[in-house]
Order: structure tokens, then sequence, then C-alpha cells
């Protein structure tokens, strides 16, 4: 009789092993606190990549990949033969969104707001203005979030996508141009830098059938042509979305 074969042994299976935090980031976010605390005021130069270095026993690299990041976010600026400096946001010429403000629970609460203001106003405007042809539109981002929604986790992707369309059809509905442009620098910058991030928020605290109510009832307004009732439900979205957030326990204050 043969030998029975006999089964290889089951590999232990193991959870994804979290990586560490990069030292760039690590050192980005030092040197914006003692921004934000004022220990370095608009105008201060920064110490030197050497002094830096020696600090967060780094190398100078590291320290320079750091710089650029703030740089980058518009926190400091650089001027040739003198080294970087605080910049001055007063004088900021262009609107920037950090990776600082998905990783901290106050920051993401402050775009939350800002986007509910936006998005009340846009769409108490589109109320009055959108076309059947707009309105239509709508109603196709609320099906692919509700299409997202039965895929489960697969669906996370389709629903922030889908979901972005959903406020740009309603400022274009609006008539007016620049909650479109806004809505694209916030949408733009999100999808380029910060897109794992949003893609976590979803995850975490939006994926739900209870948000899509929420979305359904604002187009709902704006199909009505009720502007005011179409601007509050916008924002008793965004309003329970900063709630929703504030009650995350994965974020740092």
């Amino acid at each position: 009789m043969a030998e029975a074969k006999k089964k290889p042994p089951q590999r232990r299976k193991f959870n994804a092993l979290e990586r560490p935090e990069r030292f760039t980031n690590i050192i980005a976010r030092e040197l914006r606190s003692r921004i934000e605390s004022r220990e370095l005021l608009p105008n201060d130069r920064l110490p030197s990549e050497h002094a830096l270095a020696a600090e967060f026993e780094v190398s100078r690299p590291v320290v320079r990949e750091a710089i650029s990041q703030l740089k980058y976010d518009g926190v400091v600026e650089t001027r040739p033969g003198s080294g970087a400096f605080v910049a001055d946001l007063s004088q900021r010429t262009a609107f920037r969104i950090t990776s600082e403000c998905f990783e901290k629970r106050s920051e993401l609460v402050k775009i939350l707001e800002l986007q509910g203001t936006v998005g009340s106003d846009a769409a108490r405007l589109a109320a009055l203005n959108r076309s059947e042809r707009q309105h239509a539109r709508m109603q196709k981002a609320l099906k692919l979030m509700n299409e997202a929604l039965e895929k489960g986790p697969h669906g996370i992707r389709q629903w922030l996508d889908a979901e972005y369309q959903l406020y740009v059809e309603i400022a274009q509905a609006s008539g007016n141009s620049f909650f479109v442009e806004f809505l694209g620098i916030i949408n733009n910058r999100i999808k380029m830098k910060l897109e794992i991030a949003a893609l976590n928020n979803v995850r975490v605290a939006e994926f739900t059938h209870a948000v899509l109510a929420e979305h359904v009832a604002v187009v709902a307004k704006i199909e009505q042509q009720d502007a005011e009732g179409a601007a509050n439900k916008a924002r008793v979205h965004f309003t329970n979305a900063s709630a929703r957030t504030s009650a995350r326990g994965d974020l740092r204050d």
C-alpha cells in the first residue's frame, strides 16, 4: 500500500509589519512644531544642516530632505548663500495642505470646517442654478458611492473619487468658478501627496451607508431647488464628518 503523502506544514501567518517612520518626517515634524509654538519666529534662520544633523544624529542629506519638505509646504524658505528661514505665512501667495493636516486631529478638523463653509455655500447656489444635466451627474456620483459600499474594502478608492466628483459637480452647478478652483486645489493636493492618508480617513470614518445618506440629502435639496435646505444639509454632513474625525483614536491631537 502506497504511503500517504504528508501534507506540508502550514506556515504561520504574520500580520504585516508596520514600517518605522522615516527620519525625514520626524525631523520635519519637529521643526514644524518649533515654528508653530513660536520657538522659531517668521524670518528666523533655521540651525545649519550640520547642527541639525548632529542634534538628530542623522546624515546631512536626511536633514536636507526634511527642509525641502518644509519648503515645499511653504513653512520655510531658502535664501541663496544664507540658509533656510522660517517663512512669513502672512505673505503666502498659494494655499497649501500639508501631510501634517492628515496626521493631527485638530488640523484635519480645520480642513473639514473649511470644506463645510465652501460646500454649504456652493450647495446653496447649486440649488438655484443647477441644470438637469448637472443634477444627473450628481446622481451618477451618488450611484458610484453606493456601488463602492457594495464592494466593501475594495471600493474605498472608488468612494473617495466619487465623493470628490460629487462636490466638484455641486461647485460647478453653483456658477461660481472660485468654488471649483478652490476644491480643485484641495483635491489635487490630496491626490498628489496625501492620497493614502485620505483613503485611510475614508476607511476609518466615512465609508458607511449613514454617510452616503448625508450626501443623498444634499443632492435631494439641490434637486428640489431648496437653497437653504441644501446649504443646511451640506453643513450637517461636514459637521458630522468633523465629529467623526474627532472621535478617531488613531490620530495625534
